[in-house]
């Protein structure tokens, strides 16, 4: 996942083309913020965000979605 200024991208293709961007760029970071202002519009709206956390335990794996899910606050 990539941030841009306040818009998220879901960024995908086959292992070499992720193991290349995760080389080159720090993706955790973005991708932190954006779990953050998903658990924002929890916070503030009630917003369901239960796909957006089967989305990142699908696009991660579940071990390290689920990690990166429990950094950010939104799994104990």
């Amino acid at each position: 996942m990539l941030t841009s200024t306040d818009e998220f991208a879901v960024v995908g293709g086959p292992p070499e083309f992720i193991e290349v961007l995760e080389a080159h760029l720090n993706l955790e970071e973005p991708v932190l913020e954006c779990i953050d202002a998903y658990l924002d519009e929890y916070r503030t709206w009630r917003r369901n965000i239960d796909g957006f956390l089967e989305l990142i335990q699908h696009v991660y794996g579940p071990g390290t979605g689920l990690n990166l899910l429990t950094k950010a606050g939104l799994i104990h």
